[in-house]
């Protein structure tokens, strides 16, 4: 049995924390899902930094969403606390995630 790496342990547990938070909250829909999904797994794989960015296309392509459904998830998203994000109009959007915890899990 091989361990985790300390940040594979902590993409594991974002994940077992944003899953429930959003199986108790049955506010979100599968859209807003597979984009804090795909969002969560970008900022691990650069490695946790507070800020990152990402363009539009690359949500597109990973997650089969409009722009438009882009646009509603994401602003649903922050307006449940679980994302930050700065547009620009030169630059890809910049995100942050919101760390889950116990007491905004239920």
């Amino acid at each position: 049995m091989t361990m985790k790496s300390n940040d594979e342990q902590r993409f594991s547990d974002a994940m077992d924390r944003f899953n429930n938070y959003q199986l108790k909250s049955k506010q979100m829909n599968v859209g807003e899902i597979i984009l804090y999904q795909v969002l969560l797994l970008n900022n691990y794989k650069n490695e946790w930094m507070e800020w990152f960015t990402l363009k539009i296309k690359i949500i597109q392509k990973s997650t089969r969403l409009s722009f438009t459904e882009i646009i509603k998830s994401r602003d649903k998203l922050k307006k449940l606390g679980l994302i930050d994000f700065e547009k620009s109009d030169t630059q890809p959007t910049k995100y942050k995630i919101i760390k889950l915890n116990q007491d905004n899990e239920n």
